[in-house]
């Protein structure tokens, strides 16, 4: 009885061996999880059977019980299935279908590659790192995370090395980034503090030279009138007005002068004063109170 049920195994083993073609041996070999003779097989029928191959690779690639396991390869081997499948005829869809194999387990198990290539990279915890992921799984389902961790550690270093450019650079590369308002202002007031960090004159004509588009070039410009006339004199306000005729604080200067000058609250002063600075941009001012000056109260 043992020997009849034995000898009818062997012409189902044997008919199956017959019959079955390469690629469903493959299949029946990852089954029994003989791994070297399956990815041998799929190794030499990838040509042919692209999508079934591929798709018996990557499963091996990403099964952690067998000497083969690598993600970056099993990456690889699914976007060969990927593409087998596209390119199957209807007659081979229908036989890699019967092995389990569809479009639906081809992107599952993608899904699958992209997850855990996702976490090594996030255990790297470097931007070339993300870099390379996002380079590598361009059409990853967690593509946006990648780019916000990427962002995201990418910011962290150029707070960590705190200079301007670390940060000009930063807004230079990620442009869509989450951080990218807070780098530019950082970097402006990086730079402006950078340059100016001796508070003279010089540096602040400087830095409004370079940067008069600066979020900072008013405040420059303060200083500028600041440290220009701080014996508080006529002379002083005067010769701000001839060096820095664009600069925001002319006509606070020239109302200075004129409150200097007419302290008095004479009208011969205030009309000496339009005699004196016949460039006084507020002529309406004089009229006022020189009109005011002479009347009888």
């Amino acid at each position: 009885m043992l020997q009849r049920v034995s000898l009818i195994f062997f012409f189902i083993c044997f008919s199956f061996s017959m019959h079955a073609g390469k690629i469903e041996k493959g299949y029946e070999a990852l089954r029994i999880y003989n791994y070297f003779e399956a990815r041998k097989i799929f190794t030499q029928s990838i040509d042919k059977h692209p999508a079934a191959a591929g798709y018996g690779l990557a499963t091996i690639y990403t099964r952690t019980d067998n000497p083969f396991y690598d993600i970056s390869r099993a990456h690889a081997s699914i976007l060969v299935a990927q593409w087998g499948w596209m390119k199957a005829s209807e007659k081979e869809k229908i036989r890699i279908k019967q092995l389990g194999v569809d479009v639906a387990q081809i992107d599952l198990l993608k899904k699958r590659i992209d997850t855990l290539a996702f976490h090594i990279t996030e255990k790297k915890e470097t931007v070339v790192a993300w870099e390379e992921y996002l380079d590598s799984y361009c059409g990853s389902v967690l593509l946006k995370e990648a780019v916000a961790k990427r962002d995201e550690l990418a910011y962290h270093n150029a707070q960590l090395a705190g200079g301007w450019m670390d940060y000009r650079i930063f807004v230079e590369r990620y442009p869509e980034a989450a951080q990218h308002n807070e780098a530019i202002a950082m970097y402006e007031q990086l730079l402006y503090e950078t340059i100016t960090k001796d508070s003279s004159i010089a540096s602040y004509e400087k830095f409004l030279r370079e940067h008069p588009a600066s979020p900072y070039a008013k405040l420059a410009e303060d200083k500028i009138f600041h440290f220009s006339t701080l014996a508080n004199n006529i002379t002083q306000f005067h010769a701000f007005i001839r060096k820095y005729p664009a600069n925001r604080n002319v006509d606070d200067a020239w109302k200075r002068i004129y409150a200097l000058y007419t302290a008095d609250g004479k009208s011969t002063t205030i009309a000496q004063f339009w005699i004196d600075y016949p460039d006084f941009p507020f002529k309406e001012t004089i009229s006022e109170d020189l009109r005011l000056s002479m009347m009888t109260l």
